[in-house]
């Protein structure tokens, strides 16, 4: 599988890898992947999406995009920030936007806070984290101030070869062909050997909780059309599905079979769903 043609953002000194698995007119359609992920993993789902300009940005510290260096942060602002820039460059909008998982969060942030912005929305089981924990701000700032002197290592893999059969491995319904693709961008020398690319700081735990009642404000004030949704095997329980898409009640939405990771497991159904809501832009 052919990686498709990419360019690069600068962002304030931050290099923004940017993928375009579409290439057609009309309204930029922003795909937004999710934790440990990199903006590839749409490439089987763009399938279904022809005819539209298709955007899928490796965020920050993930697959070639640029890590942030000492002093920096991967807090959900930066994020919303960085996608901000993206739709600035693109002409100020408005988009399309597409999210999955914490690409979803991002994505809902995102229509909340710009909703002139956004004309259409599809959020990918991607409403927040799969559950509120109350955790003490007290131990979590411990947790942020530990992790932070000494960031979990990046696993390590003998070659290319390794890393497709970890992802196949990790995602059962994945295609061989995406996979490899993945690990070919996903991955970067350490030597001998291959790494994961993502920046090891991705891996500590933020010193600041996900409040859903915040969320929740930001998703009442998005005025795009939105679809949400859900895979069979979701890490939502059901009461959270239900009580946070409610501060969204206009929204479509849809269950589709296979896992959290909807864009492996299940493109095909993903991206006719995506194509029925997005229009033709």
């Amino acid at each position: 599988m052919k990686a498709p043609s990419s360019w690069t953002l600068d962002l304030r000194g931050l290099a923004l890898k940017v993928w375009e698995p579409g290439q057609g007119e009309g309204r930029p359609v922003v795909l937004l992947h999710g934790f440990l992920d990199q903006g590839l993993c749409w490439v089987r789902t763009a399938r279904w999406l022809p005819g539209r300009r298709l955007l899928a940005p490796d965020q920050r510290g993930f697959g070639q995009s640029g890590k942030v260096g000492a002093g920096g942060s991967y807090h959900f602002p930066d994020l919303i920030s960085d996608l901000d820039a993206l739709v600035h460059h693109l002409g100020g909008g408005p988009i399309d936007l597409v999210g999955h998982s914490m690409g979803g969060t991002v994505a809902g942030w995102y229509a909340g806070a710009r909703p002139e912005k956004v004309v259409r929305l599809a959020i990918v089981e991607g409403m927040g984290p799969p559950a509120e924990v109350e955790d003490s701000p007290l131990d979590r700032l411990r947790l942020f101030l530990d992790g932070t002197r000494r960031p979990p290592p990046v696993p390590v893999l003998p070659d290319l070869e390794h890393a497709t059969a970890r992802l196949l491995r990790r995602h059962p319904l994945l295609d061989p062909e995406h996979a490899a693709l993945l690990a070919e961008h996903g991955t970067e020398p350490a030597g001998a050997v291959r790494r994961w690319s993502f920046d090891r700081l991705h891996m500590v735990r933020s010193p600041t909780p996900f409040r859903e009642s915040g969320f929740a404000e930001a998703l009442g004030a998005i005025t795009a059309s939105t679809l949400i949704v859900w895979a069979e095997q979701s890490w939502y329980a059901p009461e959270v599905r239900e009580r946070r898409s409610a501060a969204l009640p206009q929204a479509r939405q849809e269950t589709v079979p296979g896992g959290h990771m909807l864009p492996y497991d299940a493109p095909e159904a993903l991206g006719r769903l995506l194509a029925e809501h997005l229009g033709e832009g």
